[in-house]
């Protein structure tokens, strides 16, 4: 009897802790989901929505990934790092209340599918606008068709102003950015000797990165030189490759010499006649690009392509490669193994043999360039944007809210205090906007939130179509650009002295850089209405018609000195690259 009594006792006992312990582990769950704020919601379960939830988690930052498909091994990192994930058979309402959507600073949206991240990215929307309202949500999209991307960016306005941003992607061409930011060409090229005179890069390869990538050269590989930058694309069919690209982008011609060459083995084994130019011109290649599908298929050849280099020249080291892995497997995660004390591949790789190994997804879905856009390159256009906002857009809105006029010598002081602003280390862009603010606030005498909410830089910025907004990302990316022609000038300082006294030789880079840009994403040329303002902006906008894409002598001297404002505009840009606190 009081063995049967023990044995109930300690089975009570026992079912009670159990239940103590999922009724605890159920409180700390909802307590641990009631301080979540602020934070990203990841949804899919796509490579890069995997990436980027991973990179989130492991850089400490509130990251919750919802799917609805069953989640697998992939995120068990993700929650190992302190990440949560959800997953239901439908996304739904009650999906993302559970993901706590109405506190969440930014929605990442990546699943496998064009049309659901679409549908995805409305739904979304709407539910903030009807639902939350608060402050603003950023909503990245992912599009994986390059097209369909382009067209997003050209027409999206910024519906819901003050509540949703959205922003556009495409994996493969913020790999050609990332790749071309971190190994641009001119860190390459010298053209010093007598013996090389030309600037030239391979590619190698012919899939979607590598086409993005030779756009990417075609608009900001602009170095004010006679000669374009020359561009031996190396593939598999090469000149039906080149017609297919040329056949897309017409214009991609004008801005770079780009020879197709026949890959006539993998191995690039000297047993087969190579193109003669390429052979002859092995010496004056600067760096190489590798583009595939296949991770070791292009180890590979790239080793292989340093033999052919080493055999032709005798140098190991004189042509960098860089080889743009796909990921489509975990090779060089298996290769590097687990011992932290021996050098990686890819270390060994770089410091050896001068080959530099660049990861899709690992390398390019950084918190910072991804998700935060608190990278230099955004920082950057934001103060581009807000310059050019206060030199041709102030005057309007200023007449439009408050009814001023006349406002011509009060924004060209205003101007001249951006330029010659002396920037602290923290916060450039809120130093400047602070400056304009009380400027405008004493001119308009209204309150500073009315005026920020005008005239701000997120205002301006939040005011564009993400295709301006790119636009002011490329001119922020050839910042360096110009830094080096300057410097091949033999100009130190950058001062609006020296700027116009190279004005003939400097003026026509920027303009080349905007038009390659432009037509590159299908602007055409066509004369402008003067007077209907209204015809004029569905001309530009929508129509994507632009009366300068002409040959810079043939503009006229009020738009040539346009061109020179990014040149004046760099000391103000260094300053800004110099005390960004990231």
């Amino acid at each position: 009897m009081n063995t049967i009594f023990y044995i109930t006792v300690v089975f009570l006992v026992l079912l009670t802790l159990i239940l103590l312990f999922f009724i605890v582990k159920i409180a700390l769950k909802t307590i641990k989901k009631s301080f979540i704020f602020n934070h990203v919601v990841v949804i899919g379960l796509s490579r890069t929505a995997n990436q980027v939830a991973l990179n989130l988690a492991k850089a400490g930052r509130k990251v919750i990934l919802v799917s609805n498909e069953p989640v697998g091994i992939d995120t068990l990192t993700i929650r190992e790092n302190g990440g949560l994930v959800l997953s239901e058979a439908t996304y739904n309402l009650s999906l993302f209340k559970k993901a706590r959507l109405d506190k969440a600073k930014i929605v990442f949206i990546a699943t496998s599918e064009d049309d659901t991240n679409i549908i995805l990215a409305q739904m979304i929307s709407r539910i903030k606008k009807r639902n939350y309202g608060g402050g603003m949500l950023k909503l990245m999209v992912k599009i994986n068709d390059a097209d369909l991307k382009n067209l997003v960016s050209d027409y999206q306005e910024s519906s819901n102003k003050n509540l949703v941003e959205t922003t556009p992607f495409n994996t493969n061409n913020i790999t050609a950015q990332y790749i071309y930011d971190k190994f641009p060409p001119h860190n390459y090229i010298d053209g010093e000797t007598i013996r090389d005179k030309e600037k030239i890069i391979c590619i190698i390869g012919n899939n979607d990165i590598a086409t993005s990538f030779l756009l990417e050269n075609s608009i900001l590989s602009q170095y004010g030189d006679e000669n374009n930058l020359k561009v031996f694309v190396i593939c598999e069919n090469a000149e039906v490759y080149l017609k297919s690209v040329l056949k897309k982008f017409p214009n991609i011609s004008n801005f770079l010499n780009i020879v197709p060459i026949e890959l006539e083995n993998d191995n690039f084994s000297t047993n087969h006649k190579w193109n003669s130019l390429f052979i002859n011109s092995i010496d004056s290649i600067d760096i190489a690009y590798f583009f595939g599908n296949k991770d070791a298929k292009l180890f590979s050849s790239a080793l292989h392509f340093r033999q052919f280099l080493y055999e032709k020249t005798q140098n190991i080291r004189k042509v960098p490669i860089v080889v743009c892995l796909p990921e489509e497997t975990e090779v060089l995660s298996l290769l590097d193994g687990d011992n932290i004390e021996k050098q990686s591949l890819s270390e060994r790789y770089k410091n050896e043999i001068v080959i530099h190994l660049v990861r899709k997804y690992t390398d390019v879905c950084s918190v910072n360039r991804l998700i935060d856009a608190s990278n230099e390159t955004e920082v950057l256009a934001k103060a581009i944007n807000y310059y050019y906002s206060i030199k041709f857009e102030f005057n309007e809105l200023l007449n439009k809210h408050f009814k001023k006029s006349n406002n011509q010598e009060f924004l060209e002081r205003i101007e001249k205090e951006v330029l010659e602003f002396k920037v602290k280390h923290g916060e450039p862009l809120q130093q400047i906007e602070q400056l304009v603010i009380n400027f405008t606030k004493e001119y308009t005498k209204n309150s500073a939130e009315k005026i920020t909410s005008i005239f701000g830089v997120n205002a301006q910025w939040n005011n564009l179509t993400d295709r301006k907004k790119e636009s002011n990302r490329y001119v922020a990316r050839h910042l360096d650009v110009k830094i080096y022609i300057l410097k091949k000038l033999g100009l130190k300082t950058f001062t609006n002295d020296d700027i116009k006294n190279h004005f003939k030789y400097l003026a026509p880079i920027e303009h080349n850089r905007w038009s390659a840009e432009k037509l590159a994403f299908d602007f055409t040329y066509g004369n402008l209405p003067s007077t209907d303002k209204n015809l004029k902006k569905i001309l530009k906008d929508t129509l994507k018609i632009h009366d300068q894409l002409i040959p810079f002598e043939k503009l006229d001297s009020s738009n040539k000195d346009k061109d020179l404002d990014m040149f004046y505009l760099l000391p103000l840009l260094q300053k800004i690259k110099e005390n960004n606190k990231d």
